[in-house]
């Protein structure tokens, strides 16, 4: 079966980073603006599982942070279907906002002493549902605002931009932590969101194309439209597995780093900026290498030296054997986000993409608290080092099924 691209697009050539000012100067704006408040949402990530690391110190705790904080993930079809008959830049702005009042939130409870253990859980799961609802509204502002032949390229602006956020936010947070305290670092992630919500002002205006189905019947055009598509419907279940594996050795690397090598928040979180040198290296040439080479090809890569990190990763004892396992652990994300979104870009028609993303978020999303919390349980019966090869072997041998799926020869370039 063929993927069916939207009727309204002839696919074209595809021209690497020169084909972005094709793209509305408003929305690339927007994009440096998410870095900002990329890196802010960096230091709340390292900011709740060191407060839950205070308050507890055991690995069931960070693996339960990791799967609460995920269960807004479960209402993604209908905040796509919200997203499908809205304005995106209102849903933008004000998620943003919202962003900024839950920050403020967990800071004044921390000042005043009433931060509990749940209280954490909460800020956690309400700044990722807000955060998964921003960036299904930034999807559909991509979806809808940028012309096809500029779509690899905006996207893999759209990924590094996240990606090196991702990577710079624990080298600032950490040092942030130790030498001013979690309060000057939740004040900095709650600042950081103004950075989006400015520039989200001027984004062009981008109307439904139609109302879409509420209840139950949100789900039937999402799932449709994906079964039509069986390339982005590979890619997502994929990705969803990696982020299975991934998840779990996530939601305990700041507890193997406390506990077993005891560093401090400075060395973690400087740590966890060195190894993003490979992932944002391999976003930066994600374009070609999106246009270059073969899905399949490229998805096995990422599976096989992913897993290699997680095996590597229990076993280290010094800075630089970190760096290599967690920048080898991440990987090829940028590149492999690229591709998903413009995959789906292409054969998913506007008026439904934001229930499609949706939808694949969810999957995606989906199996990172399941991963986490069976880690963390894995972990205090087997320990860390057992727990991070058997996630390690399983990505592995995962490599063989993407030659088994309908990605085999598939290039998303011309």
């Amino acid at each position: 079966m063929r993927d069916r691209p939207d009727a309204r697009d002839a696919l074209r050539p595809v021209g690497g980073w020169q084909a972005l000012r094709l793209c509305p100067r408003p929305v690339v704006t927007f994009l440096y603006g998410t870095f900002a408040s990329d890196v802010g949402q960096g230091f709340f990530r390292l900011v709740l599982p060191w407060l839950v690391y205070n308050l507890k110190g055991t690995p069931e705790a960070l693996g339960t942070l990791a799967a609460i904080q995920f269960l807004p993930g479960l209402l993604l079809p209908w905040l796509g279907a919200f997203v499908d008959r809205s304005d995106v830049r209102r849903v933008i702005a004000a998620t943003s906002i919202l962003q900024i009042v839950v920050t403020l939130a967990t800071l004044l409870l921390f000042l005043s002493g009433q931060l509990s253990l749940w209280l954490i859980y909460l800020s956690a799961m309400l700044a990722t549902g807000l955060g998964m609802l921003a960036y299904n509204a930034q999807n559909v502002l991509l979806r809808r605002a940028t012309p096809e032949p500029a779509r690899v390229s905006v996207n893999a602006l759209s990924a590094i931009v996240f990606t090196v956020a991702w990577y710079i936010s624990p080298g600032l947070a950490g040092p942030t932590i130790s030498r001013l305290g979690i309060a000057w670092a939740l004040g900095i992630n709650a600042l950081a969101y103004v950075f989006v919500l400015v520039p989200s002002l001027f984004l062009p205006h981008t109307a439904p194309e139609a109302a879409p189905a509420r209840g139950i019947a949100v789900l039937r055009p999402a799932w449709a439209a994906l079964r039509r598509a069986p390339s982005v419907l590979h890619i997502t279940l994929v990705f969803a597995f990696w982020n299975f594996t991934w998840g779990g050795v996530y939601a305990l690397e700041v507890f193997f780093f406390r506990s077993s090598l005891h560093w401090n928040a400075a060395e973690v979180g400087l740590v966890g900026m060195a190894a993003g040198l490979f992932p944002v290296a391999l976003g930066i040439i994600g374009p070609f290498l999106a246009e270059r080479l073969r899905i399949d090809h490229l998805l096995i890569a990422t599976l096989g030296l992913s897993g290699l990190g997680m095996a590597l990763l229990g076993f280290v004892h010094s800075p630089w054997a970190a760096i290599v396992a967690v920048g080898l652990l991440d990987g090829a994300v940028a590149p492999v986000s690229i591709i998903m979104a413009t995959l789906s870009q292409r054969q998913v028609a506007s008026a439904i993409y934001g229930r499609v993303s949706a939808m694949q978020s969810l999957v995606v999303n989906l199996p990172l608290p399941v991963g986490g919390a069976l880690a963390g349980v894995l972990a205090q019966s087997l320990g860390i080092p057992v727990t991070f090869s058997l996630l390690g072997l399983v990505t592995l041998m995962s490599g063989g099924a993407v030659l088994r799926s309908g990605l085999r020869r598939l290039r998303l370039g011309t």
